[in-house]
């Protein structure tokens, strides 16, 4: 199984594209300071994780998207299956992909679409919010 944990915002993926709809007046900070949100950092919840639930795979969702750096921590031979309507993308990101008439596939390679971090653990496992399933 997945399991996503949620990001604080943006991150730091996307931002020459943030940076490039600012310069063109698409969108402005002072009417989103959510894009000025600092980034989560995990290391504490991870630990505390790893001391409840058996953990085999562990990524930061980067450039890339949730997509490609969740594969990346898979054996040969596996792929991750994500069911992008297992949890409700924030507000900042619909707010982006509207103003840079950016379609869907894009914004999914490029941001975190608000899952920060994922983990990969034993399907018996329950926890939280699932993202998908190793297949």
């Amino acid at each position: 199984k997945i399991i996503g944990l949620p990001s604080s915002g943006v991150h730091s993926n996307g931002y020459s594209l943030i940076n490039e709809l600012i310069w063109r007046q698409k969108i402005y900070y002072r009417d989103m300071p959510e894009l000025l949100t600092p980034t989560t950092i995990y290391a504490k919840q991870i630990q505390e994780l790893m001391d409840e639930i058996p953990i085999v795979g562990m990524a930061h969702i980067t450039g890339g998207g949730l997509e490609e750096n969740t594969n990346r921590i898979m054996p040969e031979g596996l792929k991750a299956h994500i069911d992008w309507n297992s949890w409700r993308f924030p507000e900042v990101f619909s707010k982006i992909m509207l103003a840079g008439e950016i379609p869907e596939e894009e914004m999914k390679r490029v941001f975190n679409c608000g899952i920060g971090y994922v983990l990969i653990v034993p399907p018996e496992v329950e926890y939280g919010m699932q993202i998908g399933e190793v297949i």
